[in-house]
Protein backbone atom coordinates (compact mmCIF):
# COMPACT_ATOMS: atom_id res chain seq x y z
CA UNK A 1 0.00 0.00 0.00
CA UNK A 2 2.88 2.04 0.67
CA UNK A 3 4.11 1.45 -2.64
CA UNK A 4 1.35 2.44 -4.22
CA UNK A 5 0.49 5.95 -2.73
CA UNK A 6 4.34 7.05 -4.12
CA UNK A 7 3.52 5.86 -7.86
CA UNK A 8 2.63 8.06 -10.37
CA UNK A 9 -1.03 6.77 -10.81
CA UNK A 10 -1.23 7.85 -7.29
CA UNK A 11 0.17 11.44 -7.18
CA UNK A 12 -2.08 12.32 -10.76
CA UNK A 13 -5.28 10.68 -8.64
CA UNK A 14 -4.50 12.31 -5.38
CA UNK A 15 -3.97 15.80 -7.58
CA UNK A 16 -7.41 15.51 -9.58
CA UNK A 17 -8.66 14.88 -6.26
CA UNK A 18 -8.03 17.35 -4.77
CA UNK A 19 -8.78 19.81 -7.67
CA UNK A 20 -11.99 18.36 -7.77
CA UNK A 21 -12.45 18.61 -4.40
CA UNK A 22 -11.82 22.28 -4.17
CA UNK A 23 -14.19 23.08 -7.60
CA UNK A 24 -17.10 21.23 -6.34
CA UNK A 25 -15.99 22.86 -2.76
CA UNK A 26 -16.24 26.04 -4.19
CA UNK A 27 -18.88 25.78 -6.51
CA UNK A 28 -21.08 23.86 -3.54
CA UNK A 29 -20.24 26.71 -1.05
CA UNK A 30 -20.95 29.17 -3.82
CA UNK A 31 -24.75 27.45 -4.79
CA UNK A 32 -25.64 27.41 -1.09
CA UNK A 33 -24.35 30.87 -0.27
CA UNK A 34 -26.51 31.98 -3.51
CA UNK A 35 -29.72 30.09 -2.68
CA UNK A 36 -29.41 30.71 1.10
CA UNK A 37 -29.16 34.58 -0.49
CA UNK A 38 -32.41 33.80 -2.02
CA UNK A 39 -34.71 32.31 0.73
CA UNK A 40 -33.89 35.26 3.13
CA UNK A 41 -34.56 37.62 0.34
CA UNK A 42 -37.65 36.19 0.00
CA UNK A 43 -37.87 36.06 4.02
CA UNK A 44 -37.17 39.97 3.68
CA UNK A 45 -39.71 40.56 0.98
CA UNK A 46 -42.80 38.90 2.99
CA UNK A 47 -41.85 40.89 6.09
CA UNK A 48 -41.56 44.18 3.56
CA UNK A 49 -44.88 43.34 2.24
CA UNK A 50 -45.92 42.55 5.96
CA UNK A 51 -44.77 46.00 7.47
CA UNK A 52 -46.53 47.86 4.43
CA UNK A 53 -49.54 46.42 4.51
CA UNK A 54 -50.08 46.99 8.20
CA UNK A 55 -48.67 50.58 7.25
CA UNK A 56 -51.12 51.23 5.17
CA UNK A 57 -54.02 49.29 7.05
CA UNK A 58 -52.99 51.94 10.29
CA UNK A 59 -52.81 54.82 8.07
CA UNK A 60 -56.31 54.04 6.65
CA UNK A 61 -57.98 53.18 9.66
CA UNK A 62 -56.74 55.90 11.29
CA UNK A 63 -57.75 58.47 9.07
CA UNK A 64 -61.15 57.21 9.05
CA UNK A 65 -61.45 57.60 12.95
CA UNK A 66 -60.78 53.52 13.17
CA UNK A 67 -58.12 52.94 15.27
CA UNK A 68 -59.80 49.70 16.26
CA UNK A 69 -59.84 48.07 13.06
CA UNK A 70 -56.05 48.87 13.10
CA UNK A 71 -55.92 47.14 16.66
CA UNK A 72 -57.68 43.86 15.35
CA UNK A 73 -55.31 43.85 12.00
CA UNK A 74 -52.29 43.72 14.64
CA UNK A 75 -53.94 41.07 16.44
CA UNK A 76 -54.66 38.86 13.68
CA UNK A 77 -51.05 39.54 12.10
CA UNK A 78 -49.30 38.03 15.06
CA UNK A 79 -51.03 34.78 14.96
CA UNK A 80 -49.49 33.93 11.51
CA UNK A 81 -47.26 31.33 11.76
CA UNK A 82 -43.64 32.16 11.08
CA UNK A 83 -44.21 35.93 12.95
CA UNK A 84 -42.59 36.48 16.37
CA UNK A 85 -43.43 40.14 16.66
CA UNK A 86 -45.66 42.76 15.11
CA UNK A 87 -45.36 46.04 17.06
CA UNK A 88 -45.83 49.96 16.08
CA UNK A 89 -43.82 52.34 18.29
CA UNK A 90 -44.47 56.07 18.75
CA UNK A 91 -41.36 58.22 17.36
CA UNK A 92 -40.61 58.45 21.28
CA UNK A 93 -39.99 54.71 21.55
CA UNK A 94 -43.62 53.54 23.13
CA UNK A 95 -45.79 50.93 22.07
CA UNK A 96 -48.59 52.25 19.97
CA UNK A 97 -52.07 50.84 20.15
CA UNK A 98 -51.47 49.26 23.54
CA UNK A 99 -52.78 52.37 25.60
CA UNK A 100 -55.11 55.50 25.21
CA UNK A 101 -53.03 57.96 24.16
CA UNK A 102 -53.95 57.27 20.60
CA UNK A 103 -57.91 57.42 21.37
CA UNK A 104 -57.21 60.45 22.72
CA UNK A 105 -56.09 62.19 19.88
CA UNK A 106 -58.30 60.48 17.99
CA UNK A 107 -61.37 61.79 20.52
CA UNK A 108 -59.95 65.40 20.66
CA UNK A 109 -60.56 65.61 16.91
CA UNK A 110 -64.28 65.14 17.28
CA UNK A 111 -63.85 61.84 14.73
CA UNK A 112 -64.27 59.02 16.66
CA UNK A 113 -67.77 57.04 17.91
CA UNK A 114 -68.28 56.16 21.28
CA UNK A 115 -69.00 52.16 20.51
CA UNK A 116 -65.12 52.18 18.93
CA UNK A 117 -64.30 54.59 22.41
CA UNK A 118 -65.49 51.60 24.09
CA UNK A 119 -64.23 48.99 22.27
CA UNK A 120 -60.77 50.62 22.76
CA UNK A 121 -60.76 51.08 26.28
CA UNK A 122 -62.06 47.34 26.87
CA UNK A 123 -58.53 45.97 24.55
CA UNK A 124 -56.49 48.68 26.50
CA UNK A 125 -57.19 47.27 29.93
CA UNK A 126 -57.01 43.63 28.92
CA UNK A 127 -53.37 44.36 27.49
CA UNK A 128 -50.74 43.06 29.80
CA UNK A 129 -47.47 44.67 28.78
CA UNK A 130 -46.18 47.65 26.91
CA UNK A 131 -42.91 47.55 25.10
CA UNK A 132 -40.75 50.46 24.30
CA UNK A 133 -37.76 50.45 22.14
CA UNK A 134 -36.43 54.29 23.26
CA UNK A 135 -32.84 53.24 23.92
CA UNK A 136 -32.65 50.97 21.05
CA UNK A 137 -29.64 51.69 18.66
CA UNK A 138 -32.02 50.52 15.37
CA UNK A 139 -34.93 52.49 16.49
CA UNK A 140 -32.75 55.64 16.73
CA UNK A 141 -31.32 54.61 13.75
CA UNK A 142 -34.32 54.52 11.44
CA UNK A 143 -35.76 57.36 13.56
CA UNK A 144 -32.78 59.24 12.10
CA UNK A 145 -32.55 57.84 8.85
CA UNK A 146 -35.50 57.31 7.93
CA UNK A 147 -34.44 54.27 6.18
CA UNK A 148 -35.59 50.62 6.67
CA UNK A 149 -33.49 48.47 8.49
CA UNK A 150 -32.89 44.65 9.73
CA UNK A 151 -30.78 42.12 10.92
CA UNK A 152 -30.18 38.49 11.50
CA UNK A 153 -30.07 37.50 15.48
CA UNK A 154 -30.59 33.77 17.59
CA UNK A 155 -33.01 34.22 20.77
CA UNK A 156 -34.24 31.37 22.99
CA UNK A 157 -37.86 30.10 22.34
CA UNK A 158 -40.66 29.29 25.27
CA UNK A 159 -39.26 25.52 25.05
CA UNK A 160 -35.64 27.15 25.57
CA UNK A 161 -34.49 26.35 21.74
CA UNK A 162 -32.61 28.70 20.33
CA UNK A 163 -34.31 29.97 16.42
CA UNK A 164 -32.82 32.73 14.50
CA UNK A 165 -34.99 35.78 14.08
CA UNK A 166 -35.11 38.21 11.16
CA UNK A 167 -36.03 41.96 12.59
CA UNK A 168 -37.37 44.70 10.32
CA UNK A 169 -37.99 48.16 10.86
CA UNK A 170 -39.71 50.16 8.76
CA UNK A 171 -40.40 54.21 9.64
CA UNK A 172 -44.29 55.62 9.25
CA UNK A 173 -43.52 58.60 7.63
CA UNK A 174 -45.84 61.73 9.54
CA UNK A 175 -47.25 63.11 6.06
CA UNK A 176 -49.51 66.00 5.88
CA UNK A 177 -53.29 64.02 6.77
CA UNK A 178 -51.62 62.33 9.64
CA UNK A 179 -50.00 65.81 11.31
CA UNK A 180 -53.51 66.91 12.39
CA UNK A 181 -52.89 64.02 15.47
CA UNK A 182 -49.12 64.34 15.24
CA UNK A 183 -47.45 67.05 14.29
CA UNK A 184 -45.18 68.54 11.85
CA UNK A 185 -42.11 68.28 14.17
CA UNK A 186 -41.38 64.74 12.98
CA UNK A 187 -40.73 63.26 9.33
CA UNK A 188 -41.54 60.07 10.92
CA UNK A 189 -44.32 59.56 13.35
CA UNK A 190 -43.72 55.95 14.34
CA UNK A 191 -41.93 52.59 13.54
CA UNK A 192 -43.09 49.25 12.85
CA UNK A 193 -41.18 46.34 13.87
CA UNK A 194 -41.76 42.64 12.04
CA UNK A 195 -39.79 39.90 13.58
CA UNK A 196 -40.25 36.86 11.93
CA UNK A 197 -38.85 33.21 12.87
CA UNK A 198 -36.42 31.72 9.87
CA UNK A 199 -35.31 28.86 11.66
CA UNK A 200 -36.96 27.47 8.18
CA UNK A 201 -34.44 28.65 6.01
CA UNK A 202 -31.30 27.87 8.24
CA UNK A 203 -32.98 23.91 8.18
CA UNK A 204 -33.32 24.88 3.96
CA UNK A 205 -29.84 25.66 4.38
CA UNK A 206 -28.28 22.75 5.82
CA UNK A 207 -30.52 20.17 3.67
CA UNK A 208 -29.19 21.99 0.63
CA UNK A 209 -25.20 21.69 2.09
CA UNK A 210 -25.68 18.25 3.09
CA UNK A 211 -27.28 17.31 -0.31
CA UNK A 212 -24.86 19.39 -2.47
CA UNK A 213 -21.96 17.36 -0.04
CA UNK A 214 -23.46 13.90 -0.80
CA UNK A 215 -23.02 14.67 -4.95
CA UNK A 216 -20.31 16.01 -4.44
CA UNK A 217 -18.72 12.97 -3.08
CA UNK A 218 -20.00 10.38 -5.24
CA UNK A 219 -18.98 12.71 -8.31
CA UNK A 220 -15.39 12.20 -6.38
CA UNK A 221 -15.49 8.43 -5.65
CA UNK A 222 -17.50 8.05 -9.51
CA UNK A 223 -14.66 9.97 -11.27
CA UNK A 224 -11.27 8.67 -9.41
CA UNK A 225 -12.83 5.00 -10.25
CA UNK A 226 -13.08 6.31 -13.69
CA UNK A 227 -9.54 8.30 -13.60
CA UNK A 228 -7.72 5.24 -12.11
CA UNK A 229 -8.74 2.96 -14.63
CA UNK A 230 -8.14 5.29 -17.54
CA UNK A 231 -4.38 6.45 -16.37
CA UNK A 232 -3.89 2.48 -16.14
CA UNK A 233 -4.89 2.01 -19.52
CA UNK A 234 -3.65 5.01 -21.04
CA UNK A 235 -0.60 5.73 -19.08
CA UNK A 236 0.46 3.44 -16.15
CA UNK A 237 1.12 0.33 -17.98
CA UNK A 238 2.62 2.02 -20.71
CA UNK A 239 5.13 3.28 -18.58
CA UNK A 240 5.96 0.34 -16.71
CA UNK A 241 6.71 -1.04 -20.35
CA UNK A 242 9.40 1.60 -20.70
CA UNK A 243 10.97 0.94 -16.90
CA UNK A 244 11.05 -3.23 -18.13
CA UNK A 245 13.58 -1.49 -21.00
CA UNK A 246 15.48 0.78 -18.94
CA UNK A 247 15.98 -1.80 -16.38
CA UNK A 248 17.32 -4.59 -18.85
CA UNK A 249 19.62 -1.69 -20.19
CA UNK A 250 21.08 -1.33 -16.89
CA UNK A 251 22.01 -4.89 -17.00
CA UNK A 252 23.83 -4.61 -20.56
CA UNK A 253 21.14 -6.35 -22.35
CA UNK A 254 20.36 -4.61 -25.35
CA UNK A 255 18.03 -7.30 -27.13
CA UNK A 256 13.89 -7.83 -27.08
CA UNK A 257 13.34 -4.09 -25.58
CA UNK A 258 9.60 -4.03 -25.25
CA UNK A 259 7.76 -1.50 -27.57
CA UNK A 260 5.03 0.96 -26.57
CA UNK A 261 1.90 1.17 -28.96
CA UNK A 262 0.15 4.24 -30.36
CA UNK A 263 0.72 7.59 -31.66
CA UNK A 264 0.41 9.49 -27.88
CA UNK A 265 3.44 11.06 -26.70
CA UNK A 266 3.97 7.98 -24.62
CA UNK A 267 4.23 6.12 -28.19
CA UNK A 268 6.82 8.92 -29.52
CA UNK A 269 8.72 8.48 -25.78
CA UNK A 270 8.51 4.91 -26.63
CA UNK A 271 9.93 5.04 -29.68
CA UNK A 272 12.68 7.78 -28.86
CA UNK A 273 13.71 4.83 -26.07
CA UNK A 274 14.03 2.15 -28.73
CA UNK A 275 16.31 5.03 -30.97
CA UNK A 276 18.49 5.50 -27.67
CA UNK A 277 18.30 1.73 -27.16
CA UNK A 278 20.08 1.00 -30.16
CA UNK A 279 22.70 4.20 -29.94
CA UNK A 280 24.17 2.76 -26.62
CA UNK A 281 24.16 -0.62 -28.14
CA UNK A 282 26.47 0.65 -30.34
CA UNK A 283 28.16 2.69 -27.79
CA UNK A 284 28.49 -0.36 -25.34
CA UNK A 285 30.48 -2.68 -27.84
CA UNK A 286 32.80 0.63 -28.56
CA UNK A 287 33.51 1.31 -25.01
CA UNK A 288 34.31 -2.44 -24.58
CA UNK A 289 36.77 -2.51 -27.61
CA UNK A 290 38.20 0.72 -26.09
CA UNK A 291 38.22 -0.47 -22.42
CA UNK A 292 40.14 -3.91 -23.98
CA UNK A 293 42.70 -1.64 -25.85
CA UNK A 294 43.02 0.54 -22.53
CA UNK A 295 43.65 -2.63 -20.48
CA UNK A 296 46.12 -3.57 -23.05
CA UNK A 297 47.45 -0.01 -22.76
CA UNK A 298 47.69 0.25 -19.00
CA UNK A 299 49.85 -3.19 -18.84
CA UNK A 300 51.83 -1.30 -21.18
CA UNK A 301 52.19 1.51 -19.15
CA UNK A 302 52.37 -0.65 -16.23
CA UNK A 303 55.26 -2.32 -17.83
CA UNK A 304 56.81 0.92 -18.77
CA UNK A 305 56.68 2.67 -15.09
CA UNK A 306 58.65 -0.52 -13.65
CA UNK A 307 61.40 0.10 -16.45
CA UNK A 308 60.95 3.75 -15.84
CA UNK A 309 61.65 2.73 -12.25
CA UNK A 310 64.69 0.58 -12.80
CA UNK A 311 65.68 3.49 -14.49
CA UNK A 312 65.68 5.82 -11.53
CA UNK A 313 67.16 3.29 -9.35
CA UNK A 314 70.06 3.07 -11.69
CA UNK A 315 69.95 6.89 -12.02
CA UNK A 316 70.42 7.16 -8.17
CA UNK A 317 73.05 4.87 -7.96
CA UNK A 318 75.15 6.28 -10.37
CA UNK A 319 74.80 9.43 -9.36
CA UNK A 320 76.94 8.25 -6.26
CA UNK A 321 79.85 8.27 -9.00
CA UNK A 322 79.01 10.47 -11.54
CA UNK A 323 79.29 14.52 -10.53
CA UNK A 324 76.52 16.72 -10.49
CA UNK A 325 77.50 19.09 -13.24
CA UNK A 326 77.61 15.90 -15.40
CA UNK A 327 74.12 14.81 -14.30
CA UNK A 328 72.59 17.85 -15.15
CA UNK A 329 74.20 18.23 -19.11
CA UNK A 330 73.07 14.41 -19.25
CA UNK A 331 69.50 15.18 -18.31
CA UNK A 332 69.42 18.56 -20.30
CA UNK A 333 71.78 16.39 -23.22
CA UNK A 334 70.90 12.66 -23.15
CA UNK A 335 73.18 11.86 -26.18
CA UNK A 336 75.69 13.20 -24.46
CA UNK A 337 76.92 16.09 -27.41
CA UNK A 338 77.57 17.85 -24.30
CA UNK A 339 80.18 15.77 -22.41
CA UNK A 340 82.59 16.92 -25.60
CA UNK A 341 85.68 18.95 -24.54
CA UNK A 342 85.39 22.65 -24.37
CA UNK A 343 87.65 25.01 -22.96
CA UNK A 344 86.42 26.34 -19.55
CA UNK A 345 87.26 28.54 -16.69
CA UNK A 346 87.80 26.50 -13.89
CA UNK A 347 89.42 26.69 -10.27
CA UNK A 348 90.75 23.32 -9.62
CA UNK A 349 91.46 21.34 -6.34
CA UNK A 350 93.67 18.80 -5.38
CA UNK A 351 93.94 17.42 -1.57
CA UNK A 352 96.43 15.14 -0.29
CA UNK A 353 96.55 13.03 2.70
CA UNK A 354 99.68 14.24 4.39
CA UNK A 355 101.72 10.74 4.88
CA UNK A 356 98.91 8.25 3.90
CA UNK A 357 102.19 5.93 3.27
CA UNK A 358 103.77 6.34 6.51
CA UNK A 359 100.18 5.94 8.18
CA UNK A 360 99.38 2.90 5.72
CA UNK A 361 102.40 1.41 7.14
CA UNK A 362 101.81 2.22 10.41
CA UNK A 363 98.27 1.20 10.99
CA UNK A 364 95.91 -1.53 10.26
CA UNK A 365 94.43 -1.27 6.44
CA UNK A 366 90.90 -1.38 7.90
CA UNK A 367 91.88 1.53 10.29
CA UNK A 368 93.36 3.44 6.99
CA UNK A 369 89.96 2.47 5.00
CA UNK A 370 87.78 3.82 8.15
CA UNK A 371 90.03 7.35 8.46
CA UNK A 372 89.95 7.85 5.08
CA UNK A 373 85.97 6.99 4.51
CA UNK A 374 85.08 9.31 7.50
CA UNK A 375 87.43 12.13 6.07
CA UNK A 376 86.32 12.22 2.84
CA UNK A 377 82.63 11.21 3.82
CA UNK A 378 82.58 14.74 5.89
CA UNK A 379 84.54 16.71 2.87
CA UNK A 380 81.12 15.39 0.19
CA UNK A 381 79.08 17.99 1.92
CA UNK A 382 81.21 20.69 1.68
CA UNK A 383 82.17 20.32 -2.04
CA UNK A 384 78.83 20.21 -3.36
CA UNK A 385 77.75 22.73 -0.83
CA UNK A 386 80.42 24.92 -2.74
CA UNK A 387 79.44 24.12 -6.63
CA UNK A 388 82.43 21.53 -6.83
CA UNK A 389 82.79 18.76 -8.64
CA UNK A 390 84.50 15.68 -6.90
CA UNK A 391 86.75 14.38 -10.30
CA UNK A 392 88.50 11.67 -9.21
CA UNK A 393 89.55 10.04 -6.35
CA UNK A 394 93.14 7.84 -5.84
CA UNK A 395 93.43 6.61 -2.81
CA UNK A 396 94.75 9.31 -0.70
CA UNK A 397 93.69 12.37 -2.91
CA UNK A 398 90.79 13.73 -4.28
CA UNK A 399 90.12 16.53 -7.57
CA UNK A 400 87.42 18.82 -7.15
CA UNK A 401 86.72 21.03 -10.06
CA UNK A 402 84.84 24.60 -9.67
CA UNK A 403 83.03 26.30 -12.29
CA UNK A 404 80.35 29.41 -12.40
CA UNK A 405 79.92 30.43 -16.08
CA UNK A 406 78.30 34.04 -15.12
CA UNK A 407 81.18 35.19 -12.38
CA UNK A 408 85.11 33.41 -12.52
CA UNK A 409 85.68 34.89 -9.86
CA UNK A 410 83.30 33.13 -7.97
CA UNK A 411 84.25 29.89 -8.36
CA UNK A 412 87.71 30.69 -6.91
CA UNK A 413 85.99 32.06 -3.81
CA UNK A 414 84.06 29.14 -3.56
CA UNK A 415 87.26 26.55 -3.81
CA UNK A 416 89.07 28.50 -1.42
CA UNK A 417 86.02 28.61 1.27
CA UNK A 418 85.76 24.76 0.98
CA UNK A 419 89.36 24.31 1.27
CA UNK A 420 88.96 26.45 4.38
CA UNK A 421 86.07 24.43 5.81
CA UNK A 422 87.63 20.97 4.91
CA UNK A 423 90.65 22.07 6.66
CA UNK A 424 88.27 22.87 9.89
CA UNK A 425 86.60 18.97 9.45
CA UNK A 426 90.08 18.15 9.67
CA UNK A 427 91.10 19.89 13.19
CA UNK A 428 87.85 18.92 14.75
CA UNK A 429 88.54 14.87 13.61
CA UNK A 430 91.75 15.50 15.01
CA UNK A 431 90.85 16.37 18.45
CA UNK A 432 88.16 14.06 18.77
CA UNK A 433 90.00 10.92 17.03
CA UNK A 434 90.29 7.61 19.26
CA UNK A 435 92.55 6.37 21.06
CA UNK A 436 94.89 4.41 18.47
CA UNK A 437 94.04 6.31 15.74
CA UNK A 438 96.43 8.43 13.35
CA UNK A 439 96.99 12.07 13.54
CA UNK A 440 95.74 13.23 10.03
CA UNK A 441 96.80 16.60 7.62
CA UNK A 442 94.85 17.34 4.28
CA UNK A 443 97.10 18.95 2.20
CA UNK A 444 95.70 21.18 -0.54
CA UNK A 445 96.49 22.79 -3.62
CA UNK A 446 94.84 25.53 -5.58
CA UNK A 447 94.90 26.84 -9.56
CA UNK A 448 92.38 29.17 -11.51
CA UNK A 449 92.21 29.24 -15.25
CA UNK A 450 91.18 28.01 -18.46
CA UNK A 451 91.30 24.17 -19.05
CA UNK A 452 89.54 21.06 -21.00
CA UNK A 453 86.43 20.86 -19.81
CA UNK A 454 84.80 16.84 -20.23
CA UNK A 455 84.52 13.71 -21.06
CA UNK A 456 87.39 11.31 -22.13
CA UNK A 457 86.49 8.10 -23.88
CA UNK A 458 88.49 5.33 -23.79
CA UNK A 459 87.31 2.16 -26.28
CA UNK A 460 88.99 -0.72 -26.76
CA UNK A 461 89.27 -2.80 -30.03
CA UNK A 462 86.70 -4.92 -29.04
CA UNK A 463 84.34 -2.08 -29.01
CA UNK A 464 84.03 -1.60 -25.20
CA UNK A 465 84.26 1.37 -23.81
CA UNK A 466 84.79 3.87 -20.53
CA UNK A 467 84.19 7.60 -20.19
CA UNK A 468 85.96 9.56 -17.77
CA UNK A 469 85.03 13.12 -16.97
CA UNK A 470 88.21 15.56 -16.12
CA UNK A 471 89.54 19.07 -16.31
CA UNK A 472 92.96 18.78 -18.66
CA UNK A 473 95.40 20.75 -19.27
CA UNK A 474 98.24 23.52 -17.74
CA UNK A 475 95.76 24.56 -14.91
CA UNK A 476 95.25 21.26 -13.95
CA UNK A 477 98.86 19.77 -13.59
CA UNK A 478 99.77 23.02 -12.19
CA UNK A 479 96.84 22.61 -9.52
CA UNK A 480 98.44 19.23 -8.89
CA UNK A 481 101.68 20.45 -7.93
CA UNK A 482 100.94 23.35 -5.89
CA UNK A 483 99.38 20.48 -3.79
CA UNK A 484 102.04 18.39 -3.85
CA UNK A 485 104.45 21.00 -1.76
CA UNK A 486 102.05 21.59 0.86
CA UNK A 487 102.98 19.94 4.04
CA UNK A 488 101.08 19.68 7.23
CA UNK A 489 97.66 20.62 6.22
CA UNK A 490 98.70 23.60 4.75
CA UNK A 491 96.33 25.27 1.88
CA UNK A 492 98.41 26.92 -1.34
CA UNK A 493 97.06 28.79 -4.27
CA UNK A 494 98.32 30.02 -7.38
CA UNK A 495 99.12 33.42 -8.66
CA UNK A 496 95.71 33.69 -10.70
CA UNK A 497 93.53 32.28 -8.22
CA UNK A 498 95.32 34.82 -5.95
CA UNK A 499 94.59 37.48 -8.41
CA UNK A 500 90.87 36.91 -8.74
CA UNK A 501 90.20 36.90 -4.85
CA UNK A 502 91.77 39.96 -4.43
CA UNK A 503 92.51 40.28 -0.32
CA UNK A 504 89.36 38.66 0.60
CA UNK A 505 91.65 36.19 2.41
CA UNK A 506 94.27 36.18 4.63
CA UNK A 507 97.51 35.24 2.50
CA UNK A 508 101.13 34.30 3.21
CA UNK A 509 103.45 34.82 0.12
CA UNK A 510 105.53 31.70 -0.03
CA UNK A 511 107.86 32.97 -2.69
CA UNK A 512 108.27 31.70 -5.99
CA UNK A 513 108.81 27.95 -7.08
CA UNK A 514 110.18 26.18 -9.62
CA UNK A 515 107.22 22.92 -9.63
CA UNK A 516 107.95 19.43 -11.52
CA UNK A 517 107.62 19.43 -15.47
CA UNK A 518 106.88 22.96 -15.61
CA UNK A 519 109.38 25.58 -16.91
CA UNK A 520 108.79 28.49 -15.52
CA UNK A 521 108.72 29.39 -11.68
CA UNK A 522 105.01 29.82 -10.03
CA UNK A 523 104.25 32.06 -7.35
CA UNK A 524 102.14 30.24 -4.46
CA UNK A 525 100.79 31.86 -1.44
CA UNK A 526 99.58 30.44 1.76
CA UNK A 527 95.80 30.66 2.87
CA UNK A 528 95.10 31.66 6.70
CA UNK A 529 92.16 29.80 7.86
CA UNK A 530 91.15 33.22 10.08
CA UNK A 531 88.96 31.92 13.26
CA UNK A 532 90.28 28.27 12.80
CA UNK A 533 92.11 26.83 16.08
CA UNK A 534 93.90 23.84 15.41
CA UNK A 535 95.79 21.49 17.47
CA UNK A 536 98.96 22.94 19.11
CA UNK A 537 102.32 22.17 17.42
CA UNK A 538 100.33 21.14 14.02
CA UNK A 539 100.64 24.36 12.27
CA UNK A 540 102.70 27.65 12.10
CA UNK A 541 102.64 30.04 9.25
CA UNK A 542 106.55 31.31 9.98
CA UNK A 543 106.76 27.49 10.01
CA UNK A 544 105.42 26.98 7.00
CA UNK A 545 107.15 29.48 5.02
CA UNK A 546 110.19 27.89 6.16
CA UNK A 547 109.11 24.64 5.07
CA UNK A 548 107.92 25.25 1.86
CA UNK A 549 111.12 27.51 1.37
CA UNK A 550 113.60 24.03 2.24
CA UNK A 551 110.64 22.23 -0.29
CA UNK A 552 111.38 24.71 -2.97
CA UNK A 553 115.41 24.59 -2.68
CA UNK A 554 115.36 21.07 -2.83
Amino acid sequence: MARWFHSLQAKILILVILMLSLGFGVSMLFTIEVQRRVLKDQMIERAKILASTLYKSIKSNMLEGRPDIARGLIKELKRLEDVKALQVFRNDGTEAFTDLRTLIKVQQSGNLDEKVARKIRRAAAGHEKMDTLRNDPYFKKVLTTGKTIHWMEILANSKGRSVHVLTFLKPLENESDCQTCHGAKSKVQGIVRVSTDVSGLEAQTSDLRNRQIGITLATLVIVSFALVFFLRWTVIERLEVLASGAAKIGRGEFENIPEVSGNDEIARLGQAFRNMTISLKSAYADIQSKNFELENTLEELKESRQKIQLLENIKSQLAKFIPASVQRMLEDTPNAETLEKKDKDVTVLFLDIDGYTRMSASYSQDIVNAVIEKYFSAFLDVVTGHGGDINETAGDGLMVIFQDENDPKAHAANAIDAAIKMRGRVAAFNDARLPGYPLVFANIGINSGVASVGANKFESPGGSARWTFTASGLVTNISSRIGSIATSGRIFIGEETRRRVGDQYALVDMGTHLLKNISDSIQIYQVIPVGVVFPKGTFDPVDAMGEAGEASSG
